[in-house]
């Protein structure tokens, strides 16, 4: 089957039950016992060949313990998919979007945060230790909730210049 042939069946089916769904179904029958999955599967399927790469992941930390890091990254890349599941790194689409732009990666064609995690934790990885660990310290990509206190002292400092003076 050719991939515009999928793509003509698959149209219909995403249009009525949504994508989330869809991908999760997909998902669940990747994830089937082999003998019940290999139905679904042509030999050529990465799946079907023993491969992780793409295989819906359940999460960050769980692609990232499939990943055969180097041993000087494994702890600061297993600290951002935590902090990815989380929320307290590229906690929304548009921060991932921004993120792939600044590194100019390709930006997921899907807007889900679980159809990032490959693109995202693959730039990752290769990057050296010292970069990865950077990102980690300085909270870089970590959403506006890391604004609040910027955004309390403008508050502070505003309040304050528009006191009158006391007499």
């Amino acid at each position: 089957m050719t991939d515009s042939n999928l793509k003509k069946i698959l149209q219909p089916i995403v249009q009525e039950y949504g994508l989330g769904p869809v991908l999760s179904s997909l998902g669940q029958i990747a994830d089937a016992p082999f003998g019940q999955a290999e139905r679904f599967m042509t030999a050529g399927d990465d799946i079907a060949n023993g491969s992780n790469q793409k295989r819906p992941t359940g999460s960050a930390p769980e692609y990232v313990d499939r990943m055969n890091l180097p041993v000087e990254k494994v702890v600061a890349v297993s600290e951002l998919a935590r902090r990815y599941q989380q929320k307290l790194f590229l906690p929304t689409f548009r921060d991932i979007s921004s993120f792939c732009q600044t590194y100019e990666i390709q930006v997921p064609a899907s807007n889900s945060r679980a159809s990032a995690i490959p693109r995202v934790f693959k730039f990752l990885a290769e990057l050296e230790p010292g970069e990865i660990q950077q990102i980690l310290d300085d909270g870089w990509f970590s959403g506006p909730s890391r604004l609040g206190p910027i955004a309390d002292g403008i508050r502070n400092y505003s309040s304050a210049v528009l006191q009158p003076p006391s007499e």
